[in-house]
């Protein structure tokens, strides 16, 4: 462990046995026990097994998204506010895109979209992120953080009829006019 980097990341404050319940005696054995980011962070824990990514990762599918995957290596983990953070908004489209722009990756899993981030890439929300707009939406303001799910799922924030309310969590006054169309009505 590169000790200034742990001491500059979000879990630097800690003691080892923090995490690693058996590293009880200094120096500690090479092998530690996988560490579960579920003790501390229960409720995050709890969302994400039943999300698209948990569920997969049950079924002990390789390609499910981890803690480590979008939020990066354990002992370097950055708060989601910090810049250089795999999670803070400017890098979060490139996070998601290192699992969902890798075509082979995704020709492993039944996604309705092929290329989900090239889509993004080319949408006004994509267009506006790449012009610089930090406010334009990206991937989790959509699709949510922990608790994604499959457009068919009902759960999921891009359910169909749960598309409304999602896009009007920036768009209210869309939102207000949709509801009160014959459409919104029906």
């Amino acid at each position: 462990v590169n000790q200034k980097e742990f001491a500059g990341s979000i879990h630097g404050g800690n003691l080892c046995i923090s995490c690693h319940a058996d590293a009880e005696v200094i120096p500690h054995p090479q092998k530690l026990a996988p560490v579960s980011c579920g003790m501390c962070h229960r409720i995050e824990t709890e969302i994400y097994l039943r999300s698209d990514h948990g569920r997969a990762l049950a079924r002990h599918k390789s390609e499910a998204a981890t803690c480590t995957s979008c939020h990066g290596k354990t002992h370097t983990l950055l708060s989601s506010r910090n810049e250089k953070s795999p999670v803070h908004r400017k890098n979060l489209p490139q996070t998601c895109a290192n699992c969902h722009a890798d075509k082979e990756k995704m020709s492993k899993i039944q996604l309705s979209e092929k290329e989900p981030f090239d889509t993004y890439l080319h949408s006004v929300h994509g267009q506006s992120f790449k012009e610089g707009n930090r406010n334009a939406a990206i991937c989790s303001d959509c699709h949510g953080t922990h608790d994604l799910h499959a457009a068919s799922n009902p759960d999921s924030k891009i359910y169909r009829a749960r598309v409304p309310a999602t896009c009007g969590k920036c768009h209210e006054n869309v939102q207000s006019v949709y509801n009160r169309s014959i459409h919104g009505k029906a």
